[in-house]
């Protein structure tokens, strides 16, 4: 019989504890999806399909449902459009996670990316993140008029869009993974009841 000291008996116990863990989030949050793989356009029409499927079970309005997809396709083009997953390495694949707790829905992305590219990534969601609801509205409208896209998609378009229907701060984190990439997340939360 395994003993408390027994070192597999302890990755045992670690795993039971992971596991409970990851349940227990997922009954606090409501977990709609948890995906793990590459995220490419092909698989974002799948999995904006599935969710599709399971918001029905949800009595929102359909202000919010609309909101929440609108936000979850910005979020996958995001995903599609700028991951670098190095092939073969599993550990480096993109992540889904769409949940509701009792405030708002909430979809968290994380893919890799070029080390490169983050500094300018941060900069350009670190300016968002200090503008009000009208400076974000205001500055989309500019951008849009100016139709000044790159060869990667919209000029901040896209996270501009995602923070006007959030309502919300971006909380993101980059996990530098070497020297050339690093594993980049994003949180958006989409209030369930709107402010005020």
């Amino acid at each position: 019989m395994p003993t408390q000291n027994n070192p597999e008996n302890n990755k045992y116990y670690k795993l039971v504890d992971q596991i409970y863990g990851i349940e227990r989030m997922m009954v606090e949050n409501q977990l709609l999806l948890a995906y793990k793989d590459n995220i490419n356009e092909e698989t974002s029409d799948q999995l904006i399909a599935m969710v599709d499927s399971k918001m029905v079970g949800f009595d929102e309005e359909k202000k919010i449902k609309k909101k929440v997809f609108n936000v979850l396709v910005e979020c996958l083009q995001n995903v599609s459009r700028h991951a670098e997953p190095d092939k073969g390495q599993d550990h480096e694949s993109s992540i889904l996670l769409i949940g509701r707790n009792d405030n708002s829905f909430f979809i968290i992305t994380g893919n890799m990316m070029s080390n490169d590219k983050t500094t300018h990534l941060k900069e350009k969601l670190d300016q968002i993140n200090k503008l009000n609801p009208d400076e974000i509205r205001d500055k989309y409208k500019e951008l849009m008029t100016k139709m000044e896209f790159s060869d990667k998609g919209g000029a901040g378009l896209g996270l501009l869009d995602i923070a006007r229907k959030s309502a919300n701060k971006f909380e993101y984190d980059f996990r530098k993974l070497g020297d050339k990439k690093s594993y980049f997340t994003l949180k958006v939360s989409i209030p369930v009841v709107a402010a005020g």
